[in-house]
């Protein structure tokens, strides 16, 4: 989305309605606009942290190996860390 929006400066593309999918169902039960999903992702993203402050990896696809470093709620991450510190200073 910042990409995007560095590129363009298309503001109004925060205001493009999303559907949330929900991870345990795989239905949309919720509706936005791509600003509040952002928000809701950094949202996400602050809440979950180790006992060291860094932010957990969680699961998902990552697509190299560290979709399973989260699973137990312990795989925590400074590359993520300096990834969220980026998106903050950007958003």
């Amino acid at each position: 989305t910042l990409a995007y929006l560095d590129e363009t400066n298309d503001l109004s593309a925060l205001d493009i309605p999303c559907r949330f999918l929900n991870h345990r169902t795989q239905t949309h039960q919720v509706e936005g606009t791509l600003l509040d999903h952002c928000l809701r992702g950094i949202q996400r993203a602050l809440s979950k942290r180790s006992e060291r402050g860094l932010p957990l990896i969680q699961a998902g696809d990552w697509n190299d190996g560290l979709s399973h470093a989260g699973l137990d709620g312990k795989g925590e991450s400074v590359w993520l860390a300096l990834f969220l510190f980026d998106i903050l200073q950007r958003f």
